[in-house]
């Protein structure tokens, strides 16, 4: 077993990314994929590998960060991916079971520190429509969003409550607050805290009138 005389979060992020792999290597062995490439995408609220196996297919291994979502937040996630295909309207990153038939495992290596929640997706390639956006586009992205809020079954919980008004622009929110961002000048910081304070009274309204509306976070748009 190697040993690490760093702790992971002390590491560098080459560092990281190379215990990470560790981890990838050992998350694969508890599916029926056989790897004979994986191959680094991106390490940062998540880490993601492309692997591809002995027949040529791919998947997306995705590896979460520890303590950054809950398992229940996750499983929200992978089973609004299995509903939604379901309905053979969308294309979508389907979640794969492992062998013990589960969407979320838990894997381990000894470099990582503790123990990570993983998942495998089958792989989709993904393509930039246009890179110009205008009104009408932005409308056509709403028609979208309508569209899958209506696919949202009722017993489907989110779970990530705190993407909420106060979780995304509130005083002390889910990444930060942005009303103390290093190197801004303070003419900067001022107009960027009031136009802040400006979006979370109707949000928070809009939360108040219909809470029934908050169930898809930024990512199914994704």
């Amino acid at each position: 077993m190697k040993t690490h005389r760093i702790a992971f979060e002390n590491a560098s992020y080459l560092g990281q990314t190379r215990r990470l792999r560790e981890l990838a290597l050992e998350s694969l062995k508890l599916y029926s994929v056989k790897p004979v490439q994986i191959k680094f995408i991106n390490h940062a609220e998540n880490a993601t590998y492309r692997v591809t196996d002995s027949r040529g297919k791919k998947y997306l291994l995705r590896i979460h960060r520890p303590d950054y979502h809950t398992q229940a937040a996750i499983m929200s996630e992978l089973k609004w991916l299995r509903h939604l295909h379901s309905f053979e309207t969308f294309s979508l990153p389907v979640p794969v079971m492992s062998k013990r038939g589960h969407l979320l495992e838990t894997a381990f290596a000894e470099g990582v520190g503790k123990h990570r929640s993983v998942c495998l997706f089958k792989w989709i390639d993904g393509l930039f429509v246009d890179p110009i956006v205008n009104e009408e586009k932005m409308y056509k992205i709403g028609e979208l969003l309508a569209r899958l809020q209506t696919h949202a079954p009722k017993s489907l919980y989110n779970n990530r409550f705190y993407w909420s008004a106060e979780g995304l622009v509130g005083e002390a929110p889910k990444f930060g607050s942005i009303d103390q961002i290093r190197g801004l000048n303070p003419k900067s910081q001022m107009k960027l805290t009031k136009l802040r304070k400006q979006v979370l009274q109707p949000l928070k309204s809009f939360e108040k009138k219909f809470p029934k509306r908050m169930g898809l976070i930024h990512a199914d748009l994704h």
